[in-house]
């Protein structure tokens, strides 16, 4: 019988919340690219391509934000979203949109639960498996598209609901996929007693199956909805652009990563937040688009991404040894 654990993560002060660092150092970024852009940046047009790049990204985010915290970490999630998305234009040349999605969505879920039996039963580090599964996966993109773009043939109405493309082309909703999604994590991890599961599997494994958490299952679960999660992105993606190349996703896994850090997930796991996973996407999502209206070469932005992950990690470390450790 499991006993109710409390969650390893004491409340703190607003201030003292990783999230808080991660939203200040958006609204420091939105202020620099607006003086920079001459106000492009804050354009309704501008604003609404950072929404809709966070959509695609955010999905995969939560996913690895959720692994994250157990002390695992998914590298193949840039490949099931690219392969997901082309999956997703192939099938639905054949079969209705909805039958694609579903098929695609259990083919991911088959992949994170490959990823965690791994893991989970021969004790391979996440971090090799995942890496190993990216490579097959990724290499099974190649093969399928000879290195051609592959694009949709379909007009079904559920590709423009996906889309967020409702009473007309120009209303675009997809945002609030993700904050559907967002909300169900959040009432999962913060009001559920899965969330507590999930915060002391990644606090610490032995003290929780002595309390009769069933760790392996958890973190079964949590590979499979990470995986689930980078192919709902990918689908979104496919179904706003309507074609998906060979290199489709490449170096998301990194981006995702970075954007977990930067909202306040410790790599080292029991600690984290779906809030700050969100702020943090939104913040690499208006780190690209700032640099490209302000002129600066695209390969900044790679630069850029390098620099904030090291120092979000430190900060994250910093306050953790200050205000959690006693």
């Amino acid at each position: 019988m499991k006993q109710k654990i409390k969650r390893d993560q004491p409340k703190i002060g607003l201030f003292k919340r990783p999230e808080t660092g991660a939203l200040l150092s958006l609204l420091v970024v939105i202020l620099v690219f607006t003086v920079l852009s001459g106000t492009k940046f804050i354009s309704p047009g501008n604003t609404a391509s950072i929404l809709a790049i966070a959509v695609e990204k955010g999905f995969v985010v939560l996913g690895i934000t959720l692994l994250m915290i157990t002390g695992e970490i998914d590298l193949s999630v840039s490949a099931v979203y690219g392969l997901s998305a082309l999956f997703f234009v192939i099938f639905s040349s054949y079969v209705p949109v909805i039958v694609a999605f579903l098929i695609i969505l259990v083919f991911a879920l088959f992949i994170g639960l490959i990823n965690g039996s791994i893991t989970v039963r021969w004790q391979v580090p996440s971090i090799i498996v995942t890496l190993g599964m990216q490579f097959f996966l990724r290499g099974l993109i190649y093969f399928t598209t000879k290195g051609f773009t592959r694009s949709f043939r379909s007009t079904d109405p559920f590709l423009s609901i996906m889309a967020g493309r409702i009473m007309g082309s120009d209303f675009r909703i997809s945002i609030l996929w993700l904050i559907i999604a967002a909300i169900i994590f959040i009432v999962v991890l913060q009001h559920k007693p899965y969330g507590n599961w999930v915060f002391a599997t990644g606090s610490n494994r032995e003290l929780s199956k002595s309390m009769g958490v069933d760790v392996n299952r958890v973190l079964l679960i949590n590979f499979s909805v990470c995986a689930m999660m980078a192919s709902l992105g990918g689908m979104l993606s496919a179904a706003r652009f309507g074609t998906v190349a060979a290199t489709h996703g490449e170096g998301l896994e990194l981006e995702a990563i970075a954007a977990s850090v930067v909202g306040g997930t410790l790599l080292t796991g029991g600690y984290g937040s779906i809030q700050g996973a969100l702020i943090g996407t939104l913040l690499v999502s208006s780190l690209r688009s700032g640099l490209l209206l302000s002129g600066a070469p695209a390969y900044w932005y790679i630069a850029f991404m390098g620099i904030i992950l090291v120092v979000a990690a430190v900060i994250n470390m910093s306050i953790v040894k200050r205000w959690l450790v006693r």
